[in-house]
């Protein structure tokens, strides 16, 4: 059985892919009302309530309630998204430093991204 390790950080997908897909992933549902169901459940669901004569997608998901929240607990959940910064490297100083244009504004702040990896 999978199990929601809260402490450990997750990474955020805005969309599944179509080839590739995480063996696992796992989704915070918020519900209208309150829903009363044991641990491991099984979950199937659907939102159909949209116009099938307009061009929308209509939602339907399965799998298994791992774990319930309740009020704010979810914020806890550690959600990583990952950004993309494109610059140009203008010179490297070193194995480990380069100096790079155009990573921030004519008055932004360089100190944060100090010490961040390059790819």
């Amino acid at each position: 059985p999978v199990a929601l390790d809260m402490a450990q950080p997750h990474r955020y997908l805005r969309e599944l892919p179509v080839e590739g897909c995480p063996p696992t992933v796992f989704a915070i549902l918020f519900f209208e009302a309150p829903v009363v169901s044991p641990s491991r459940a099984p979950l199937i669901a659907a939102k159909l309530d949209a116009d099938i004569h307009k061009n929308n997608c209509r939602l339907m998901f399965h799998g298994h309630i791992l774990q319930a929240v309740a009020g704010e607990e979810w914020k806890s959940i550690q959600v990583i998204k990952t950004k993309c910064k494109p610059a140009q490297i203008d010179r490297v100083v070193d194995d480990f430093s380069a100096i790079a244009k155009n990573l921030v504004t004519k008055d932004g702040n360089v100190e944060r991204f100090v010490g961040m990896k390059i790819h």
